[in-house]
């Protein structure tokens, strides 16, 4: 199966849900880089946190605790919660639109000076999903 297989789902507050996974990499690598080949297998975890829900769609902050090929779209496509635009893992549960994955900060530790460095960007407002959140970032 390309999606992998699930690990564990822990609840670390009512909010904030940590979901360990096991993934196919070899398969996720060949899917989508062609001539890339891989035989490693790992893991793959990140927590979340839902913001804000609007009907059917929930805002949710993720963290990556590992950087996988497609992580965050295989992993909450495996617990039934598909993000929006996701018509490659999405399923039935796909809602048509543009893939609804922003980066709003990026955080990382510069090469050569040391300095931490830490970029914040928020998702256009006029956009769906984004508009129908209140995202203050």
């Amino acid at each position: 199966d390309k999606r992998g297989s699930f690990v564990t789902m822990e609840y670390m507050t009512e909010t904030r849900v940590n979901i360990k996974y096991e993934l196919p990499l070899s398969e996720i690598v060949y899917d989508f880089f062609d001539q890339l080949k891989t035989q490693t297998k790992g893991y793959a975890s990140l927590d979340y946190e839902i913001k804000q829900e609007r009907g059917s769609l929930a805002l949710a902050e993720v963290n990556l605790h590992t950087g996988r090929t497609h992580q965050i779209r295989v992993q909450m496509a495996s617990i039934n919660c598909p993000l929006y635009g996701d018509m490659r893992y999405g399923g039935e549960k796909a809602i048509k639109g543009r893939l609804a994955l922003w980066a709003y900060s990026l955080r990382f530790t510069h090469p050569t000076t040391g300095e931490r460095m830490r970029f914040v960007i928020e998702p256009p407002k006029d956009t769906e999903p984004w508009k129908f959140f209140d995202i203050q970032v």
